[in-house]
């Protein structure tokens, strides 16, 4: 998929999928409310729906192709049309392609202080499980990157065994970035592709947002081994990949299973890990702190080669591997882990009252991107140079950076997840 401003004249003419793999009635019913609209929109006195709504509902033609989900129906800022709007694009959709991979072992990387501990009661509930269906396993209890480095690091994949994380987004940063070392390695000295490497991801940590996008939650933990392990299936999964580039000109790769924010959403991650107060809570007062500060970035965003902003004032910036980050914000709320794309959304008011307000709407429901402070893109590479004096500040899954200019793009052949 090419990256393109999705407006009114690009409608999406055809799709990748074969027909009998098309969601039929999900197409029919956007086709009737997209026409209802048409309808509408001639016998109304509303004005016309600003381009931001426009180019969403373009955007959401053609994830009718590609979304196995449910379609909520919601209400246009302009003209109170209805439309349907994917929030939560479902990871277990036809387009998947799903094998068997059987494993002899369970390793396990437990981070019992993830989650305010809950890493840690989770990892006990799996031992129970495991040790009930008489599955062979190590259990590996840590929170340091070192122990992480040097557990992925010397991991046996070749013996079948099966690698399995129970922490945080943190916990699977961590794990992904050694990964990634590792197989750079690999390929160096064998000369030819190393395979994606079997995971295993249990949500113990506080946001959980990439074990929520593929499809995982707290409750399904108890029952975990039985409905995943015993006949375990694996499909590949897209992991991101930032480039930074810091002050000095150097570049370094850093692989990451959510997001990567520029700017606004790096500041906000540092607020909040200086207040201590609950999770959600220390976010949403760092995110208020950071909008009446006023401050503004100026930067150049490219995506596939086209550029989209060009030396352009932005609130916030955020490029997204799943639909919803920092337990249940949804910054790019039709973003898949298993689409090839990532999804970018840009943000810019220069009235404080209208970015809480637009800010809000992504938390709560997603809708934000209807708002004409808002613009969504989708690609597989996206540039961004920020044209401040000092480097700015940048988060990635929860980790600070600076950088003066960050590439980010995609790897789908890092890992395989058990589902």
């Amino acid at each position: 998929m090419q990256s393109e401003v999705l407006t009114p004249v690009n409608k999406v003419q055809k799709t990748e999928v074969h027909d009998e793999l098309v969601n039929l009635d999900l197409k029919k019913q956007n086709q009737q409310q997209l026409h209802s609209y048409e309808s509408q929109k001639n016998n109304s006195t509303h004005p016309e729906p600003n381009q931001t709504t426009q180019r969403y509902e373009n955007l959401l033609g053609e994830m009718t192709f590609q979304v196995q989900d449910a379609v909520i129906g919601t209400s246009c800022c302009c003209c109170k049309k209805k439309v349907g709007a994917p929030l939560f694009p479902s990871f277990q959709n036809k387009l998947d392609k799903v094998r068997s991979r059987p494993f002899k072992r369970v390793q396990m990387l437990i981070n019992p202080t993830s989650g305010g501990g809950n890493g840690k009661k989770i990892g006990n509930n799996l031992i129970k499980q495991l040790t009930k269906h008489k599955i062979p396993f190590v259990a590996n209890y840590s929170a340091s990157i070192l122990n992480f480095y040097d557990f992925v690091e010397t991991f046996d994949f070749e013996g079948e065994d099966l690698l399995m994380v129970c922490g945080g987004d943190g916990s699977i940063f961590m794990t992904l970035n050694i990964l990634a070392k590792r197989q750079a390695v690999e390929k160096k000295l064998n000369e030819k592709p190393v395979k994606p490497y079997p995971l295993a991801v249990v949500p113990g940590g506080t946001g959980n947002d990439f074990c929520s996008s593929i499809g995982f939650n707290h409750i399904q933990v108890n029952n975990y081994v039985e409905k995943y392990l015993l006949e375990p299936k694996v499909r590949k999964v897209d992991i991101g990949r930032c480039r930074l580039k810091d002050k000095n000109g150097n570049w370094k790769n850093y692989y990451f299973s959510c997001q990567g924010g520029v700017g606004f959403a790096g500041r906000v991650d540092q607020r909040a890990k200086k207040l201590g107060i609950f999770f959600r809570l220390k976010y949403k007062v760092a995110a208020f702190l950071e909008v009446v500060s006023a401050k503004t970035d100026i930067m150049t965003v490219i995506i596939d080669g086209k550029t989209v902003l060009d030396k352009g004032k932005v609130k916030f910036v955020e490029v997204n591997n799943v639909p919803r980050t920092g337990g249940g914000f949804r910054a790019c709320p039709i973003a898949q882990v298993n689409d090839g794309i990532l999804d970018l959304i840009l943000m810019y008011s220069d009235k404080t009252s209208r970015m809480i307000s637009v800010l809000q709407a992504a938390e709560k429901n997603g809708l934000h991107i209807y708002e004409k402070e808002c613009q969504y893109y989708r690609g597989k590479e996206i540039r961004i140079i920020s044209h401040e004096k000092d480097p700015i500040d940048m988060e990635i899954d929860g980790e600070d950076f600076k950088c003066t200019e960050v590439i980010f793009d995609i790897d789908s052949e890092l890992v395989e997840v058990v589902y």
